[in-house]
């Protein structure tokens, strides 16, 4: 069965992924000093379902990735987000991953595939809510799986 989809959504979405690509990224030094709310990073994570694409065999507190994705593109792979140093974005600055959830910018500085990554959702998030989803993230297991 077909699925009609509305000319709002796909608007909306071409809005969304416009507005994260034309936005300044974040400097080195962007909110190297933010002091996270933990609670409030808990709420940010299950409301952009984080595990939903990084959580390992339906277990939403170890975001080691691998799940694949089929695109137009080929085969693409959630990868590891935990806080391990190399497998993961454990080395990740501030200023790091706004750029990568708020910009769809990687720390190399190419550009996530939004169909894929959905940083156009998240592009208007506050950078304070995005950093303290990032420490909540930092309490959860970490894993070694390159993804």
């Amino acid at each position: 069965m077909r699925q009609r989809i509305s000319l709002g959504l796909v608007l909306g979405v071409i809005a969304s992924a416009s507005v994260a690509q034309e936005a300044e990224l974040f400097g080195p030094g962007a909110y190297a000093d933010y002091q996270p709310d933990l609670d409030n990073g808990r709420t940010m994570y299950y409301a952009a379902g984080c595990a939903t694409c990084h959580g390992v065999d339906g277990d939403d507190t170890i975001l080691a990735g691998g799940q694949e994705m089929a695109t137009k593109v080929g085969e693409l792979y959630a990868p590891n987000i935990t806080h391990h140093n190399a497998a993961g974005i454990g080395e990740w600055s501030n200023a790091v991953f706004l750029n990568a959830v708020l910009r769809g910018t990687s720390p190399d500085g190419d550009t996530y595939f939004g169909a894929v990554f959905p940083y156009p959702s998240y592009s208007r998030m506050k950078p304070e809510d995005a950093l303290d989803l990032k420490a909540f993230m930092a309490t959860l297991p970490v894993a070694d799986a390159e993804s």
